[in-house]
């Protein structure tokens, strides 16, 4: 399958960091299925899926870190070859990534499937949601990401959908204006 170098650069905005214990935060997702391939990144905070829809000969699944992706102006060749090693080929150069045995969380369940049963306030992480706009500045994107208050994260690209956890939910209590703020009665 093929896969642009801004694809995976905004995918790599969404890794872990290398201090993270569990390594498959540390890497993309790739999901390959017979219509489409579909990319997921996750800190655990924070998720970025993006769907390639382009034929791929096998289903297949597995996971590089953007580390084995050297810089590039040409699109990536992502294959797993006969003998069971996946590979990234650039041009002339051909890379093995290395696969370990740990599975990818099921990232699905993460999604929302349909809109907030119950409004509440939610604060989110401004840095994250930055991750967003850089995501969706190098994927061609023209809008500033919109989180729905299911916690979709919308950056306006139809194959690509995010998800940024909140670091607080309130009820609302009150969502008027203070009452110092209120106009006085004209006499």
């Amino acid at each position: 399958m093929r896969v642009s170098p801004k694809t995976i650069q905004a995918l790599a905005l969404f890794v872990a960091d290398k201090k993270e214990p569990r390594s498959y935060l540390r890497s993309i997702n790739f999901e390959l299925q017979l219509e489409r391939t579909i990319l997921t990144a996750t800190n655990g905070a924070a998720l970025l899926t993006i769907c390639i829809d382009e034929p791929n000969d096998k289903e297949d699944t597995f996971k590089i870190m953007p580390g084995s992706f050297m810089k590039s102006e040409i699109d990536y060749d992502v294959t797993r070859a006969e003998d069971g090693k996946v590979y990234i080929t650039n041009g002339l150069a051909r890379t093995e990534v290395p696969q370990d045995e740990l599975k990818y969380p099921d990232f699905r369940h993460v999604i929302p499937s349909k809109p907030a049963e119950n409004l509440v306030h939610k604060s989110y992480d401004p840095e994250l949601l930055m991750l967003f706009k850089k995501a969706s500045k190098l994927l061609g994107g023209t809008q500033y990401p919109v989180v729905h208050p299911n916690d979709i994260v919308d950056i306006g690209l139809g194959n690509v959908v995010g998800v940024q956890a909140p670091i607080r939910v309130e009820n609302i209590v009150n969502d008027v204006a203070p009452a110092w703020l209120a106009v006085g009665e004209k006499k």
